[in-house]
């Protein structure tokens, strides 16, 4: 990420690729033995402990006491700024991160009180570890507050073993987070356990034709995170009758809630 000191090294096979550094904004990193003046001898204070994107940038989230979080991740369309920026509750706002317009909507967004992820999509066809870290940097220099990489069903990571392998291993240093579209044998899920990037995968994606049948699959994804924690719906900000069920009451004590009050 852009105005970083330090950069790690990946290693896959016998390929050396610089990982995307940590990026933490009036932080400087402290140097063993840097602890005091030896001209003074006074001490100096200590550096805060640097706190990763997924903490820096998370939307704020206080829940009523008792409630049960449901996750809720907005992809975001241009036509849908002004209803996003309205919303009442904080939520996770997923940008395309190849759209020119979309870093100007993304600052909205989190003026507003929301956190953005951006949409694993645009890797160059066949792209190697190389090509992530460059596809990577750039994305974060537009989006310097994204703190998650989201999955997308066509040409995503998830059946991508080696890219989203190369992927996990980048996001780790820089304290980002992923959102995988499947468990188990999605290959993002995977890779992103194996390097502790903390992520969760969708329970489901919320769109139907009439407003009963979306709101059944809201009420029963609302069932699901009042008995087990780590459920995440998506929906497409584009439909208004979406956004408008979103925002009636949930069952169950449930309320919505933006993705990294969930990540582990």
């Amino acid at each position: 990420m852009p105005g970083a000191s330090e950069i790690a090294v990946i290693r896959r096979g016998g390929e050396q690729v610089a990982a995307l550094p940590p990026v933490v904004e009036g932080v400087t990193i402290r140097r063993p033995g840097a602890e005091s003046d030896p001209q003074s001898g006074a001490s100096q204070p200590e550096t805060p402990e640097p706190q990763p994107a997924l903490r820096r940038h998370a939307a704020p989230f206080a829940p009523p006491e008792g409630a049960r979080p449901l996750g809720l991740v907005l992809i975001e369309a241009p036509g849908a700024e002004a209803a996003l920026v309205g919303l009442p509750f904080g939520v996770t706002i997923a940008l395309d991160p190849g759209d020119p317009g979309a870093p100007a909507r993304a600052a909205a967004y989190r003026d507003a009180g929301h956190e953005v992820a951006l949409l694993a999509q645009g890797f160059p066809r066949l792209a190697d570890a190389s090509d992530v870290l460059v596809t990577l940097t750039a994305w974060q220099a537009l989006f310097p507050e994204a703190l998650a990489l989201m999955d997308v069903p066509v040409n995503g990571l998830g059946a991508q073993r080696d890219l989203a392998r190369d992927v996990a291993a980048m996001l780790a240093p820089a304290g980002m987070g992923a959102i995988a579209l499947r468990d188990g044998v999605d290959a993002l899920m995977s890779a992103a356990r194996a390097e502790g990037v903390p992520a969760l995968s969708l329970y489901r994606t919320i769109e139907a034709e009439s407003d009963i049948a979306l709101r059944r699959m809201i009420d029963r994804a609302a069932f699901e995170a009042a008995r087990r924690d780590g459920v995440v719906i998506a929906a497409n900000a584009a439909d208004p009758g979406v956004l408008e069920a979103l925002a009636e009451p949930l069952r169950g004590g449930v309320v919505l809630a933006p993705v990294s009050a969930l990540m582990p």
